[in-house]
């Protein structure tokens, strides 16, 4: 089994994700020791995506590492839009409609208007 560890730049932004082998990469002390001594770089942090951990299970190039809240989180969306802390998710000021569908589901698709501050229902035929 392989691992994922995250490699950050000096801002804790995601620049790069990379698999390190069971051997070297079950723990995040070892996996990142790996790391480092790999590519000869001994102050780059590097973090271990954990499955079944909801803040660390997933990251993508650009998300932001936190470490206050030991947790990866997208870019913040709109400014109008808040980080909930216990999820690492972005909320909205105002909820999604409960009618919208997601992709590939047929039905209303809804964008956030930062500039009125409300969701613009958008209708397709098509998922």
């Amino acid at each position: 089994m392989a691992f994922t560890f995250c490699r950050l730049n000096e801002n804790s932004i995601v620049v790069n994700a990379e698999m390190v082998d069971s051997e070297n990469g079950a723990t995040q002390a070892g996996g990142e020791a790996f790391l480092r001594n790999l590519h000869k770089e001994p102050n780059t942090r590097f973090i271990k995506i954990v499955a079944g951990e909801p803040k660390l299970s997933r990251a993508a190039v650009d998300w932001v590492y936190r470490e206050d809240l030991n947790g990866f989180h997208s870019p913040q969306p709109y400014p109008s839009w808040t980080l909930n802390e216990t999820t690492c998710e972005w909320i909205p000021p105002t909820p999604i409609p409960d009618d919208a569908t997601g992709p590939g589901v047929v039905g209303p698709k809804y964008s956030w208007d930062e500039e009125t501050q409300t969701w613009i229902k958008h209708y397709t035929n098509y998922g």
